[in-house]
Order: structure tokens, then C-alpha cells, then sequence
């Protein structure tokens, strides 16, 4: 199946936006806790997990921050979901997300 077939299919299941958790002094994204949510929505049937910026995290993500939570969600689902990496910012620094 191509990947194209892939979205496809993931677009006529169950989406879901979650919201990119933070660790409590509010330093940074809590990759542990992503990788909890994710996997939990996945095994609950979502097949496609907008990640990193659908609920507003674009603007609080550094790109850095930003492609840690993009990679560690595309490792956390693995073949069995598609991740859609949310991008933002200003036309520069959206163009540098979208090439990652």
C-alpha cells in the first residue's frame, strides 16, 4: 500500500488532535508523557494523530522542540498510525518545519 493509500485509509478512520504535554516546570515537552497519550490513542483505535501544533504548541515549540515531538510520535505509533506534524510560525520558520 502506497503512503498515499495510507493517508487515504487513516482519513476515513478516527483523527485525533492531542495536545503536546509539558513537563511541570513548564521547561520544555514531556516526551515520556507524549509517548504515553499516543500509544494509549492508538491502541483505542486512532489512526491518525495530528501532532505538534494543532492546539496551539506551534508557537510555544521551538523547531528543535518541535521536530523532538514530531520524531518521538512517529517512533511511539510506529506502522500503525499516521503522524501529521502540525506546522506554523512566520513564513521562514514554517518553510524550515515542513523541510524537517
Amino acid at each position: 500500500m502506497s503512503d498515499l493509500s495510507k493517508f487515504r485509509a487513516a482519513l476515513a478512520g478516527v483523527g485525533v488532535t492531542p495536545v503536546t504535554p509539558f513537563r511541570a516546570d513548564l521547561s520544555r515537552p514531556d516526551l515520556e508523557a507524549l509517548k504515553k497519550n499516543l500509544t494509549f490513542l492508538v491502541d483505542q483505535g486512532a489512526r491518525l494523530l495530528y501532532v505538534a501544533g494543532n492546539t496551539g504548541e506551534v508557537a510555544s515549540l521551538s523547531p528543535d522542540e518541535w521536530t523532538s515531538v514530531v520524531e518521538t510520535a512517529v517512533a511511539a505509533v510506529g506502522d500503525r498510525a499516521i503522524v501529521a506534524a502540525g506546522i506554523g510560525h512566520e513564513y521562514p520558520v514554517a518553510l524550515e518545519l515542513a523541510q524537517r
